[in-house]
């Protein structure tokens, strides 16, 4: 080769000049006829011939010329020969570092890394100092954490804690274990979903706005009685809360518009205690984790980001398709002949410490069908007034126990169990006076439970009483 001088490293020669270089090769003609075999040569070459002074000998600056042009034949390949030697120069011969179509593979899909388990998360930190911990399963509220008592609550009611909405393990506090999305961006998300602003101004929910309040008595059979220790599953007739309401955030909409409609059940014991069932009309919940539903959510408001979700999420196609074929989102006839669908699964104890996994289901019985025709914006709330003053609405509490491979803490999963029972039967017997009158708070919370229920793992569960309360917060009245 040429002299070599010190300096920056020249650029790569085309791969035609290196062919005339080094034109007559054992395996090859001329340049000009059969240049595919004499590259192909070169770089076997390159890839196999070995340097002796590989890694020894200086680089140094190219010969130039005045008008900064090189000789010819000065060090073409300076600084570019491959440490193994050969021909070609480096750029020439080495492999592009652009990745290949489809070549990037996650960690836990590579079939060298597919029986190893996955890396355990770390331990969130929390503002004291200790490690965050997510529940255990099949806990339940511990003694003294009830959100609020039945029916009113004062308008300067202390509201629970986040470190209260759940049982605690080793007193280590477990609220930023249960999502990355903090209730308070939960709310503003959700507000903004349906054009309201986040700022406290509101005397509303920031879902199932629109709704009223009834009361009724809810009584159980002797199987439930067999199967939980709870209170109102023992038999005897339990004074009830309830609220129908429609699932969008908006407490003036039209109840003749598509929206899941929901029935939320308040079970009031014999001790005074309190224990909550929210149903909605849609047979399958489409997310599994509160940052999901919040972007669905998003996406439902929004028809031009629906596409981009389902491509982020595409197990949620399916159960829109079952929750389009049961009509979930068509307003019914009447609140009283709708079927409500529990979201999320709990644990039943039973006095010998059996625990069995169930489901809820609340399905329309027998009510009297009111004279007149409802077609107003407030149909729905008219239609269910009349109704109760021609007569009780029940409702039967259907029960689906868990089978083996059903799983309890997925809201998504599909039970293939079919032993399903009656618990008992609701009797709704008229319109309740409205308690949120006068700054009142009635919080329906799935998360309270009592003796013999416990929760499952199910991280929309956990999360739904953090975000109750931060919506609660921002109601005029309401304290920090």
């Amino acid at each position: 080769m040429g002299d070599r001088g010190t300096g920056r490293r020249p650029a790569a020669p085309r791969l035609d000049r290196v062919a005339r270089l080094h034109s007559a090769t054992p395996s090859g003609g001329p340049c000009g006829d059969g240049r595919g075999s004499v590259r192909r040569v070169l770089r076997r070459r390159a890839r196999r011939t070995p340097d002796p002074d590989a890694g020894r000998r200086p680089r140094r600056r190219p010969q130039v010329r005045r008008g900064g042009r090189r000789p010819a034949g000065a060090a073409d390949d300076v600084g570019q020969r491959p440490r193994g030697g050969g021909l070609l120069p480096r750029r020439a011969v080495r492999r592009s570092r652009r990745p290949r179509e489809g070549r990037r593979v996650h960690r836990g899909l590579h079939h060298r890394h597919r029986h190893h388990p996955e890396p355990r998360a770390r331990a969130r930190r929390g503002g004291d100092g200790h490690a965050v911990r997510a529940p255990a399963p099949g806990h339940r509220r511990p003694a003294g954490a009830d959100h609020h008592p039945p029916g009113l609550v004062g308008p300067h009611a202390a509201l629970p804690s986040p470190a209260a909405c759940f049982p605690r393990r080793r007193a280590v506090p477990i609220v930023s274990a249960v999502s990355a999305l903090s209730p308070a961006a939960a709310v503003d998300r959700l507000r903004a979903a349906f054009g309201r602003p986040a700022e406290r101004d509101t005397d509303h929910r920031t879902l199932h706005a629109k709704g009223g309040f009834y009361a009724g008595t809810f009584t159980a059979t002797p199987r439930a009685a067999a199967l939980s220790t709870a209170g109102h599953l023992q038999g005897g007739e339990v004074p009830i809360l309830v609220r129908w309401s429609n699932g969008g955030g908006n407490p003036r909409g039209s109840d003749k518009a598509p929206d899941v409609r929901g029935m939320a059940v308040s079970f009031t014991l014999p001790d005074g205690t309190v224990t909550d069932l929210l149903a909605q009309t849609a047979p399958r919940f489409v997310v599994r984790t509160p940052e999901a539903f919040v972007a669905f959510t998003e996406a439902a408001r929004n028809p031009r980001r629906m596409p981009g979700f389902l491509v982020r999420h595409p197990d949620a196609i399916v159960p829109l398709l079952v929750n389009a074929r049961a009509k979930a989102l068509v307003p019914p006839r009447s609140y009283a002949v709708a079927t409500y669908h529990a979201v999320h699964a709990y644990q039943w104890l039973a006095a010998d410490g059996t625990a069995t996994w169930v489901r809820y289901t609340l399905r329309p019985g027998s009510s009297t069908d009111p004279d007149g025709t409802y077609d107003g914006r407030d149909r729905l709330r008219e239609e269910i007034a009349a109704r109760l003053a021609a007569g009780p609405v029940t409702f039967t509490l259907e029960v689906q126990v868990a089978g083996a491979g059903d799983d309890p803490h997925d809201p998504m999963s599909v039970w293939k169990s079919r032993d399903v029972f009656d618990a008992g039967t609701l009797i709704v017997t008229g319109v309740a006076e409205d308690p949120e009158t006068d700054g009142g708070v009635v919080v329906f919370d799935p998360t309270r439970v009592v003796d013999g229920i416990e929760l499952s793992d199910d991280p929309i569960l956990l999360f739904r009483p953090l975000a109750y309360a931060e919506s609660v917060k921002r109601r005029p009245g309401q304290t920090s």
